[in-house]
Parts: structure tokens; C-alpha cells; sequence
């Protein structure tokens, strides 16, 4: 009854404010409990349908439950699936609008700041397009990383199979750059829907005069990066783009990609890898 009756005040006093018809409705006070009762698990109900790609579905779910609880936490979260379907069955521009209304509506969430790394992403992709140097200087900037770190730790021209060190994951394709930015802009979905809490970076580069390769890194061990290429090479667009592509994918640390880019070459690197992996184990003591 208490809570009734503020909520007449409310609408008595502030006719105008934001959600006052919201609040004019009867039953407001039960649909708001059952809001915070339903909302984690729609919010699973929504998650579940877009990793099954299932997009269609994803708009249908986030338009009913942006009618019925409008109010609720979770809704940027809703609106930003919402978003990724949109991305994946539409028209980059719709995608890119859709993006720009989720944060004017909510500009302090969290997925605003990844909304607008992913504008951002789609700019880069059309300043690419246009024969921007941004790209090119990213990827020397890269390059000039990866150098220092292998001249920093003073190891030579020489690589090493250490597992636990920081890997990446190398697409490498014989298509021209800019038929890598359609999996580029892929993977940055599967990135901002699967892994919230991780940042990892995006970048394509040249490996020789016939090969352009997309590179994925930031992972902490081999193990890691062997995982992700497991999972995306699972998603059905992802793995369909990557077959047009003719993708020769690799999981190599940040030294010995360092090394391909300063002196050595990817087909070193390779014959490196094929030589470890003829080695006898070495026997153990019983």
C-alpha cells in the first residue's frame, strides 16, 4: 500500500518525467517484481539463441521483453544482442545506427564503450576501403613490437617452443586485404559477445607479396589461443568465411612471430615446428 501510494505521488507531481506513463500503469508495482524475477533468466533465454545463431529469434525475444520491461538493468545488455544480430543479418549501416541508439539511451553502460569500439572498428574498415594509411601503420607499428620485444630479450634469430608465453593466432590467406575485413568484422562480433572481460586485438597485415594474413592476439599461452581458434573455427559464418578465404590458420608465440618479421620467414617458422614435432620424446627413468 506504501508503495502504491508513493507511486501516486509520483505521478501526480511529475506528469512529465521520463516513465511516468510506465508508472500510470495499473499493476506497475507487480510487473516490476516480476521484471527482477524473469530478467537473468530471459536474459540466458536471449544469450543461448544468439550462440545458436539464431538471430531472427534474438529480435523477436528483445522486442517482446523491451515491451514488457522496459525498465529492467539488463536492458542494455538486451538491446546489445539485439545490435549483434542486426550486424549479422544486415546491412552494416543499420548495424552501425542500431549501435549509435543504444548508447544515446544509455550512455554510462558498459556495452556502450564496446558499441563504440565496434563503430569504430566499422569506420577503420571503410577508411581501409578508401585507401587510408591507418591500417598499413598499425600493422608496421605491430611489426616494430614484436622487434623490440625479441631484441629485448636478447634471444637471436632463433625460435623457441615455449607454450607458455603470449600466442596469437595468424589467419593467413592468399585474397587480398580487403577480402579479410568481412572476417575481421566477424570475429570482432564473436569477440564483443563472447568475451566481455577479454581484449583482444584485431589486425591485418602482409606476410609476403602474395599473402595478407588477420592476426588475433593478446592470449596469454598457447593453450588459450588453440582454444579461441577451436571455438570461432566452430562458428558456422566465421568457418565458412575462413574456407572461402582459404585460411591457413596458426597459433604462434609473440617471439617467434616476431622473428618472421625480422629476417625469418612463416615457412621457417613451419619447418621449425615440423622438426620439433619429428623429435623422439625423451625417455624417462622408470
Amino acid at each position: 500500500a506504501e508503495a502504491e501510494q508513493y507511486r501516486m505521488r509520483l505521478i501526480e507531481n511529475y506528469p512529465d518525467v521520463q516513465y511516468a506513463e510506465l508508472l500510470s500503469q495499473p499493476g506497475f508495482i507487480e510487473t516490476k517484481q516480476r521484471m527482477f524475477e524473469e530478467q537473468d533468466s530471459l536474459y540466458r533465454m536471449v544469450y543461448e539463441a544468439f550462440n545458436r545463431n539464431e538471430f531472427p529469434e534474438v529480435l523477436h525475444m528483445v522486442d517482446e521483453i523491451s515491451q514488457q520491461y522496459p525498465l529492467s538493468p539488463l536492458m542494455p545488455k538486451f538491446l546489445f544482442l539485439k545490435a549483434l544480430s542486426i550486424g549479422k543479418t544486415q546491412d552494416q549501416d543499420i548495424f552501425e545506427e542500431t549501435l549509435n541508439q543504444l548508447i544515446d539511451a544509455y550512455p554510462e553502460s558498459d556495452v556502450s564503450s564496446i558499441s563504440k569500439d565496434i563503430i569504430a572498428l566499422l569506420m577503420q574498415g571503410r577508411e581501409a576501403q578508401h585507401g587510408t594509411m591507418h591500417g598499413s601503420i598499425l600493422a608496421r607499428r605491430e611489426v616494430e613490437m614484436g622487434i623490440d620485444e625479441a631484441e629485448e630479450g636478447d634471444v637471436g634469430l632463433s625460435f623457441k617452443p615455449d607454450r607458455e608465453a603470449l600466442h596469437r593466432i595468424v589467419l593467413i590467406s592468399p585474397q587480398p586485404e580487403e577480402a579479410l575485413y568481412d572476417l575481421q568484422f566477424q570475429l570482432a562480433i564473436f569477440n564483443f559477445s563472447r568475451f566481455l572481460l577479454e581484449d583482444f586485438e584485431l589486425n591485418i597485415s602482409k606476410i609476403d607479396d602474395s599473402r595478407n594474413a588477420l592476426s588475433v592476439y593478446e592470449f596469454d599461452d598457447y593453450e588459450d589461443a588453440a582454444w579461441y581458434l577451436s571455438a570461432v573455427s566452430e562458428d558456422e559464418e566465421i568457418g565458412k568465411l575462413m574456407q572461402q578465404l582459404q585460411v591457413f590458420p596458426l597459433v604462434i608465440s609473440e617471439h617467434n612471430f616476431a622473428l618472421t618479421r625480422s629476417g625469418l620467414t612463416i615457412e621457417d617458422y613451419l619447418t621449425y615446428k615440423a622438426e620439433i614435432g619429428s623429435e623422439p620424446e625423451e625417455e624417462t627413468e622408470d
